[in-house]
């Protein structure tokens, strides 16, 4: 591994198998988070990390005033959560009622990258140390790293690459 830049696309058949795999995490996370969403009248926001997508919470326009709700805070995103906890007396029933309804609904899916980065021949813990960013492009990945990945996949060109980042983008 070296400091620069390398741009890699890949199109084997485990690499499409990947992308199905990934395509249905997303789906099925996106319609759950859709589902709570318009049980509660929010929008869901999603956490993003170099090991997947999770759903984060609800972000409600105008923002919930109650004291059943989280206060939202723009170092989460505005992101709104019924409250936990003891709360007022006369709120009481009312809490445990909305979390049960909460939990109830709340997203158990999430979306693993590492099962598209395992395709590209490597994993989320070397793409820490060597930095790196995919896009899904129908059915190829594009991947930037520092990582020597020659064995897996085919080494581009940065404007390929950003071609394909644009495309994903538009």
């Amino acid at each position: 591994m070296n400091g620069c830049l390398r741009y890699y696309r890949f199109t084997s058949p485990a690499v499409s198998e990947a992308i199905a795999t990934h395509s249905a995490q997303v789906k099925l996370l996106h319609e759950q988070g859709d589902a709570i969403a318009a049980a509660f009248g929010g929008k869901p926001l999603y956490s993003f990390s170099i090991t997947g997508k999770r759903f984060h919470g609800l972000v409600f326009t105008p923002r919930l005033i109650s004291p059943l709700w989280t206060k939202p805070d723009a170092k989460n995103g505005h992101v709104q959560w019924p409250r936990r906890g003891k709360g007022l007396a006369a709120d009481r029933q009312a809490m445990l009622e909305l979390r049960e309804r909460w939990d109830a609904l709340a997203p158990t899916a999430s979306v693993d990258y590492d099962v598209v980065y395992k395709a590209c021949g490597t994993d989320w813990g070397a793409l820490i140390f060597a930095g790196g960013d995919f896009n899904i492009v129908g059915d190829m990945v594009y991947l930037v790293t520092r990582i020597d990945l020659t064995a897996t996949g085919e080494e581009i060109t940065g404007g390929e690459f950003q071609r394909a980042t644009t495309a994903v983008q538009s």
